[in-house]
Protein backbone atom coordinates (compact mmCIF):
# COMPACT_ATOMS: atom_id res chain seq x y z
CA UNK A 1 0.00 0.00 0.00
CA UNK A 2 1.23 3.50 -0.70
CA UNK A 3 1.66 5.94 2.17
CA UNK A 4 -1.52 7.72 1.13
CA UNK A 5 -3.47 4.45 1.06
CA UNK A 6 -2.19 3.64 4.55
CA UNK A 7 -3.23 7.06 5.81
CA UNK A 8 -6.73 6.65 4.38
CA UNK A 9 -7.11 3.09 5.67
CA UNK A 10 -5.88 4.01 9.16
CA UNK A 11 -8.18 7.04 9.12
CA UNK A 12 -11.20 4.81 8.51
CA UNK A 13 -10.05 2.39 11.21
CA UNK A 14 -9.77 5.27 13.68
CA UNK A 15 -13.26 6.52 12.81
CA UNK A 16 -14.72 3.04 13.23
CA UNK A 17 -12.91 2.43 16.50
CA UNK A 18 -14.01 5.76 17.93
CA UNK A 19 -17.61 5.08 16.92
CA UNK A 20 -17.58 1.88 18.96
CA UNK A 21 -17.89 4.02 22.08
CA UNK A 22 -21.30 5.18 20.88
CA UNK A 23 -23.39 2.06 20.89
CA UNK A 24 -26.82 2.63 19.52
CA UNK A 25 -29.59 0.48 18.18
CA UNK A 26 -29.08 1.53 14.60
CA UNK A 27 -28.94 -1.13 11.93
CA UNK A 28 -25.91 0.74 10.59
CA UNK A 29 -23.92 0.33 13.78
CA UNK A 30 -20.34 -0.87 13.27
CA UNK A 31 -21.08 -4.17 14.95
CA UNK A 32 -23.28 -5.06 11.99
CA UNK A 33 -20.63 -4.10 9.46
CA UNK A 34 -17.98 -6.64 8.58
CA UNK A 35 -14.34 -5.62 8.40
CA UNK A 36 -14.34 -7.03 4.89
CA UNK A 37 -16.35 -3.99 3.80
CA UNK A 38 -13.50 -1.77 4.92
CA UNK A 39 -11.01 -3.85 2.95
CA UNK A 40 -13.34 -3.83 -0.03
CA UNK A 41 -13.68 -0.04 0.14
CA UNK A 42 -9.90 0.29 -0.01
CA UNK A 43 -9.54 -2.49 -2.60
CA UNK A 44 -7.19 -4.52 -0.42
CA UNK A 45 -7.35 -7.62 1.77
CA UNK A 46 -6.04 -8.38 5.24
CA UNK A 47 -2.83 -9.86 3.82
CA UNK A 48 -2.00 -6.70 1.89
CA UNK A 49 -2.66 -4.60 4.97
CA UNK A 50 -0.57 -6.89 7.20
CA UNK A 51 2.34 -6.86 4.77
CA UNK A 52 2.16 -3.09 4.39
CA UNK A 53 1.85 -2.60 8.11
CA UNK A 54 4.92 -4.80 8.66
CA UNK A 55 6.87 -2.88 6.02
CA UNK A 56 6.06 0.53 7.51
CA UNK A 57 6.59 -0.70 11.08
CA UNK A 58 10.05 -1.86 9.97
CA UNK A 59 10.73 1.68 8.70
CA UNK A 60 9.90 3.96 11.65
CA UNK A 61 10.58 7.20 9.76
CA UNK A 62 8.05 6.23 7.11
CA UNK A 63 5.49 5.16 9.69
CA UNK A 64 5.98 8.39 11.61
CA UNK A 65 5.30 10.30 8.39
CA UNK A 66 2.11 8.25 7.87
CA UNK A 67 0.92 8.92 11.41
CA UNK A 68 1.74 12.63 11.08
CA UNK A 69 -0.47 12.78 7.98
CA UNK A 70 -3.15 10.78 9.78
CA UNK A 71 -3.05 13.16 12.74
CA UNK A 72 -3.52 16.15 10.42
CA UNK A 73 -6.44 14.45 8.66
CA UNK A 74 -8.13 13.62 11.98
CA UNK A 75 -7.59 17.18 13.24
CA UNK A 76 -9.15 18.62 10.09
CA UNK A 77 -12.20 16.42 10.59
CA UNK A 78 -12.44 17.38 14.26
CA UNK A 79 -12.18 21.10 13.44
CA UNK A 80 -14.83 20.79 10.74
CA UNK A 81 -17.21 18.94 13.05
CA UNK A 82 -16.59 21.43 15.86
CA UNK A 83 -17.39 24.31 13.53
CA UNK A 84 -20.58 22.60 12.34
CA UNK A 85 -21.64 21.94 15.93
CA UNK A 86 -20.98 25.54 16.88
CA UNK A 87 -23.09 26.82 13.98
CA UNK A 88 -25.90 24.38 14.75
CA UNK A 89 -25.86 25.30 18.46
CA UNK A 90 -25.96 29.01 17.67
CA UNK A 91 -28.92 28.51 15.33
CA UNK A 92 -30.81 26.59 18.01
CA UNK A 93 -30.10 29.24 20.63
CA UNK A 94 -31.19 31.98 18.22
CA UNK A 95 -34.39 30.13 17.35
CA UNK A 96 -35.18 29.70 21.05
CA UNK A 97 -34.61 33.40 21.65
CA UNK A 98 -36.95 34.25 18.78
CA UNK A 99 -39.56 31.86 20.12
CA UNK A 100 -40.11 33.99 23.22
Amino acid sequence: MSEEQMVNFLFDINIINSSRAFRNRSELNYYNIKDTLLFKKHKIDSTIFSESNFYYASNPKLYLRIYSKLEIKLKLLKDSLSKDLEIHTKKRIDSLKNFN
